[in-house]
C-alpha cells in the first residue's frame, strides 16, 4: 500500500550467525518504514565488552544516519551493509502456496520458498548411504515462510525456520501498520 507505514520486528535465534557492523551478534531489529523513501532501524547485540549498545541508522530520502553514543553521524556508505536482510525476495523467487496456516493460534494464508536460502551446515561423523544424507540435508535445510492476514491481505509474519518448524524460528520479523510512524533527520 504506497504511503502506508509499517513497523517490522525481527527477532534472531541466538544461534544464528548475523554480524553486525561493530562485529558483534545481532539479536534482533526493529525496523520502521515510510514509502517510499524513510527509514528507521535499531539493531540490539548479543554480548561485548563492555556491552554493545543498540545502534540506530535513519535514512530520508538520499540521506543517512547513524548513532554512535549519543552522536549522529551522516553517512550512507554502511547503512545498507550492516542490516540483518529485509526478506524481500528476487522477482524470480517462486512460492509454494501452503493454504491456511495456523501460527500463534491465529489462521493466515501461507506461502513458503527455499530460494535464496543457505542450507545448515552440519558436521555428521557416520552416514550409511546417500540417501540418508539427502534426507538429513532436506530436513536441515531453511524455508522461508510468508504469513499473510486473510482480513487485511497484508504480510503479518515472514519466518525462516526449518521445514515443518514455525514455532522454532531462526528468524521471525513481524509485520504491524501503526498510524502514528513519524521518521525524520535526527536534530543536531
Amino acid at each position: 500500500m504506497p504511503g502506508r507505514a509499517f513497523r517490522r520486528v525481527t527477532t534472531i535465534d541466538p544461534i544464528a550467525p548475523v554480524i553486525g557492523p561493530r562485529g558483534v551478534r545481532i539479536l534482533g531489529e526493529t525496523a520502521e518504514f515510510i514509502p517510499p523513501d524513510r527509514e528507521r532501524r535499531i539493531l540490539e547485540y548479543i554480548g561485548g565488552r563492555p556491552p554493545n549498545p543498540p545502534n540506530e541508522l535513519i535514512r530520508v530520502g538520499e540521506r543517512a544516519w547513524t548513532r554512535q553514543g549519543q552522536q549522529w553521524l551522516e553517512g550512507s556508505h554502511w547503512m545498507d551493509q550492516y542490516i540483518p536482510p529485509s526478506g524481500v525476495a528476487r522477482v524470480q523467487t517462486l512460492f509454494e502456496c501452503l493454504g491456511t496456516v495456523v501460527f500463534e493460534g491465529k489462521p493466515y494464508a501461507g506461502y513458503r520458498t527455499g530460494d535464496a536460502q543457505r542450507d545448515v551446515v552440519v558436521t555428521v561423523d557416520k552416514i550409511g548411504q546417500k540417501q540418508d544424507l539427502a534426507k538429513l540435508r532436506q530436513e536441515l535445510r531453511l524455508w522461508r515462510t510468508i504469513l499473510v492476514d486473510w482480513e487485511t491481505g497484508l504480510p503479518a509474519y515472514q519466518i525462516v525456520a526449518g521445514a515443518n518448524q514455525l514455532d522454532s524460528p531462526w528468524w521471525k520479523m513481524h509485520y504491524t501498520y501503526p498510524r502514528d510512524v513519524t521518521i525524520e533527520p535526527p536534530a543536531q
